[in-house]
């Protein structure tokens, strides 16, 4: 998968349209009921966790 496939698909799973939210995105997620949802949505993505798929970002 291309970077700019692999930053895009990950935009939409966390449901943000610019980098600059992710971090913030990423804490409310872990706090909420979603955060099950949204890491076996990153999972299908990204099954390999050897791999920090987020720096890459």
């Amino acid at each position: 998968m291309e970077l700019k496939e692999l930053t895009q698909n990950i935009l939409e799973i966390l449901k943000v349209d610019s980098h600059a939210k992710l971090t913030q995105r990423i804490m409310h997620i872990l706090e909420s009921p979603e955060r099950n949802t949204v890491f076996e949505s990153y999972l299908g993505l990204c099954p390999d966790l050897l791999v920090d798929w987020l720096q890459k970002v």
